[in-house]
Formats: C-alpha cells, structure tokens, sequence
C-alpha cells in the first residue's frame, strides 16, 4: 500500500503537468496495486481458516479488515472513473480537483492499512 501511495502522488503530479500518459500509467499502476492488496488480503483470510463466528476476536478481525478492503474498493472504483476521464480528455491541469481529492482518499487508505498492519498482523 505504500508504493500505491507513491503512485498516486505520481499521478497528481502527472495531471498537474498535463502529462497524459503518466497519468494514465499512475492512476492504472494504483488502481493495480489496490487490487492486489485486496487479492493478498483474500489469500490471508483463506490461509488463516478462522471462520467468522469463532470468537469475538474473529468478528472484531474481520469487521475491521472488512471495513478497509470497502474503502479500498471504493478507491479503486474512484481510480477507475479517473481513469475513464483522463483518457477522455477531461482531467487536466485547470481541472485536476477530483484526482486531487481522490488522492487525498487514497492517502487516507493507506494511513488506515498502516494502522490496521501494525495493529492486528503485527501485535496480534
């Protein structure tokens, strides 16, 4: 998730610039890298075997994590539609508010996953 970070300050700076096609790049390579957190957070649960109503612990686990891979997917929808509208012309640097704002999201994506990291597959 941290790379993704970099990525998406890659693809802000990008549309600053009017630099379409590292934008597309940036905002594609982020849209990948949130994917892939959720594809390794999908082969965790399934390695862990713990179903859901174990304990509460079980429950607080996947209520949290849960509650972040729907922010992640709300990130990469977002990522999507950005996307779209740069390919179609629209994201520019007169007009950069909604990559702006969404990088600011997925920033705040990644400050939780950090939280989430250190808090339950570090400490236990």
């Amino acid at each position: 998730m941290a790379l993704s970070a970099i990525t998406m300050g890659w693809a802000v700076s990008a549309v600053l610039n009017d630099d379409r096609v590292h934008a597309y790049l940036a905002l594609a390579l982020t849209a990948v890298l949130g994917i892939a957190m959720v594809n390794q957070t999908a082969f965790y649960f399934a390695d862990i075997g713990l179903p859901i109503d174990a304990s509460e612990a079980a429950t607080l686990l996947f209520v949290i994590v849960g509650s972040h891979l729907v922010m992640v997917a709300v990130g990469v929808v977002w990522l999507g539609l950005l996307l779209l509208r740069a390919l179609g012309g629209q994201d520019t640097s007169r007009h950069r508010d909604l990559v702006s704002a969404a990088a600011l999201y997925w920033y705040a994506v990644v400050a939780v996953y950090s939280v989430i990291w250190i808090g339950i597959y570090i400490a236990k």
